[in-house]
């Protein structure tokens, strides 16, 4: 939907809205029923006054303005119904309603200093402003008139002729005096001001000597003057001239002098009165007050530029938007040619079109009753890459009825303030990303440094197991040897003698493996590479297992070439291999089928060797290489030191190949690759070191 800041309408409320218009101008010529009978000769009265005059009813309405009060403020009769203190600022005018008021229930007038200004040219003028009560036939306060002044004036005003009893009725209502003088300066006729202004009454008395009112020293310049207006076609005329109060002391006083024609030609002088001493005061107060504010505006300014907040306001009565300078700064139009001018729509073009929807949201809330608001929108400069971050900061306004009239906020650039939040949430993001890994890792470390400690153990267990075991052997068959030398035959003595060789051969692979498997990690293994037959390392390996095959009843699949040459070191790789064989009898189920397959290339030698054993879990396929590590499955079995498998890779990788646990659907395949040659053997017999 378009933007609209303000309270939106539904159509039958804007047709009902345009009819109250139309009755508003109809009404503007028809006033309340208590100016009725005195209406023509009101309207005849303001017209001839030389002063603004408008007229107002008892509900504030406005229905006669004459043609000094359009002169001065420029507005027409057409449109003054609707233009309701249009000649003031906002606050000027809530000031003029309760000085209205005030006037109307208090019955007493009311005179003050307000700030008048033309609708048409936009000029400003300071007037003195009188609210008089009007009253009817029956003495009831029906309505107001209301006379501006100007303080300041080279213009020339009509002057009134104070000749019928309704325009002398509407001198009583008035705060200045009001006199009718003849050519000789004999003072005729007066208003009701004049008795307390002037000490003039002209009840039951003739003509007065002008000399009652105008002090000695002006006495003559003023005749002379008065002659002057009289034969003079330019009216009416002021002058500021000291007079004399009641009390004999002097005053300042502004007069307005009109000549008045009759059949008879000029015969007398309308004049008016005002007493400016008490203005003057006011002019005084109202300039050093206007000094202040001006000063404090000035102040408020530079702390606002020092914070680099701008302001603005939106008034929900007129539609328009007011910037303050920093705010065409915030918005990079300071140097001109921007698009903002003064219109919600044109500030909606300098909003980024995602955050408009949002902007236009708060200030709906704050027109239907929010008080403050803080959001922060992005604007967008002249260039449309170019995106800023700006603060905003905005507090409604109220009238008396509670209704929400304006809305006025503080904004400030925040975008380097935006991106360093941007930013610290990244480095905050990032920092958790490597808090969490280090964190994992910490975790995978301690995981592994507990797995550790728990093959150590498992080891030294094992270890002391399988060193136990040969011990035992040779100590027992020892001392029945000793024991029983006498009664023993020479078959049982040679028993004893081969089970005792037999358990220390065991223990010296026990030893060896150990050895090997320190040499591993510490890098000094060595290997003499001979130029071999595989398939001879092989079946050397075969016969070793004969008797365990035959013992567990195992079937044998051998799938060997006639011969498998290649350069390695036979003594390591057989020791790979009896590993291997050694785990595949070991794991391998009674009466059933181990598999040994030797595949070529021209790149090397794929030895595989299988069994249909318990097998081991994906998740340990790479672990079960590792230094005194068992599969969880087979460590409770048949035992072991857990060192064949990690020795077998390590002499595999010294002669350039690799040792895996392919996958297999029952039971475990180790697969051992072997090179043609090991890389760092460059000639026969030269010994590798790792």
């Amino acid at each position: 939907m378009a933007w609209r800041w303000g309270r939106l309408r539904p159509e039958t409320e804007v047709a009902h809205a345009a009819d109250e218009s139309a009755q508003d101008r109809r009404q503007l010529m028809d006033p309340p029923p208590d100016w009725s009978p005195c209406l023509d000769s009101m309207r005849s009265l303001t017209e001839s006054l030389p002063i603004a005059t408008c007229l107002r009813g008892m509900s504030g309405e406005l229905f006669h303005v004459n043609t000094e009060f359009q002169r001065l403020t420029g507005i027409q009769p057409q449109s003054a119904k609707q233009e309701d203190y249009a000649w003031l600022s906002a606050e000027a005018a809530e000031s003029a309603r309760n000085a209205d008021r005030k006037a109307l229930h208090g019955g007493a007038t009311q005179r003050g200093i307000e700030q008048v200004s033309d609708q048409q040219t936009g000029r400003r003028v300071d007037c003195q402003v009188t609210r008089s009560p009007v009253r009817d036939a029956k003495g009831q306060i029906c309505g107001l008139a209301l006379t501006y002044s100007p303080t300041q004036s080279a213009e020339t005003r009509r002057s009134v002729p104070l000749t019928s009893e309704e325009e002398a009725a509407f001198a009583a209502m008035t705060a200045d005096a009001w006199l009718r003088c003849d050519l000789e300066g004999r003072l005729l006729a007066g208003n009701p001001i004049c008795a307390r202004m002037l000490n003039l009454d002209f009840a039951g008395q003739g003509p007065q000597s002008i000399d009652r009112i105008v002090a000695p020293a002006h006495r003559a310049k003023f005749l002379a003057w008065l002659s002057q207006v009289a034969a003079s076609e330019q009216q009416p005329q002021r002058v500021r001239m000291r007079l004399m109060r009641r009390d004999e002391t002097e005053f300042a006083a502004e007069i307005i002098v009109k000549a008045v024609a009759g059949h008879a030609g000029i015969t007398e002088l309308a004049m008016t009165v005002r007493d400016i001493d008490e203005h003057h005061e006011l002019a005084r107060a109202l300039e050093e007050s206007n000094g202040h504010l001006r000063r404090l505006r000035r102040r408020l300014e530079l702390a606002v530029r020092g914070t680099g907040y701008g302001i603005w306001e939106f008034d929900l009565r007129t539609g328009r938007v007011v910037w303050d300078p920093q705010m065409y700064v915030i918005h990079g139009q300071s140097g001109g040619g921007g698009d903002f001018d003064g219109s919600p729509n044109s500030w909606l073009q300098c909003i980024h079109p995602d955050d408009r929807a949002r902007m236009n949201q708060r200030f709906s809330e704050a027109q239907n009753g929010r008080e403050t608001l803080g959001f922060i929108y992005r604007i967008r400069r002249f260039q449309p890459s170019l995106i800023r971050f700006v603060e905003s900061n905005a507090f409604a306004e109220r009238d008396d009825h509670g209704e929400v009239i304006r809305l006025v906020g503080m904004d400030r650039d925040v975008t380097g303030r935006v991106e360093a939040d941007m930013e610290l949430k990244i480095l905050n993001t990032e920092l958790e990303n490597l808090v969490a890994a280090r964190t994992h890792e910490l975790l995978d470390a301690k995981e592994h440094a507990e797995a550790a400690s728990r093959a150590k153990s498992e080891f030294l267990a094992n270890i002391s197991h399988e060193l136990r075991t040969p011990l035992h052997s040779i100590l027992g068959f020892a001392k029945l040897s000793l024991e029983d030398d006498d009664y023993l035959s020479a078959d049982d003595r040679r028993n004893f003698l081969q089970r005792i060789s037999a358990s220390g051969g065991n223990l010296l692979r026990l030893v060896n493996d150990l050895l090997d498997s320190a040499r591993i990690e510490a890098e000094r293994f060595a290997i003499e590479p001979l130029e071999s037959d595989l398939v001879e390392v092989v079946n050397g390996v075969l016969d070793e297992f004969g008797a365990t095959v035959r013992e567990r009843q195992l079937r044998l699949q051998i799938s060997l070439p006639e011969r498998a040459e290649l350069v390695c070191d036979p003594a390591r790789i057989a020791q790979a291999v009896r590993n291997l064989l050694s785990n595949a009898c070991k794991f391998a189920p009674a009466d059933s089928e181990l598999s040994i397959r030797l595949d070529g290339n021209d790149r090397g030698w794929a030895l595989r060797i299988s069994d249909q054993g318990p097998g081991v879990p994906d998740n340990e396929r790479e672990k079960i290489f590792d230094k005194f590590t068992q599969s969880s499955i087979t460590k409770t079995g048949a035992g072991g030191a857990g060192l064949g498998l990690p020795i077998a890779r390590g002499i595999a990788r010294l002669h350039g190949g690799d040792l895996y646990l392919e996958e297999c659907a029952n039971g475990a395949r180790f697969l051992l690759q072997l090179p043609l040659s090991p890389p760092s053997a460059e000639r026969p017999g030269q010994q590798v070191r790792h």
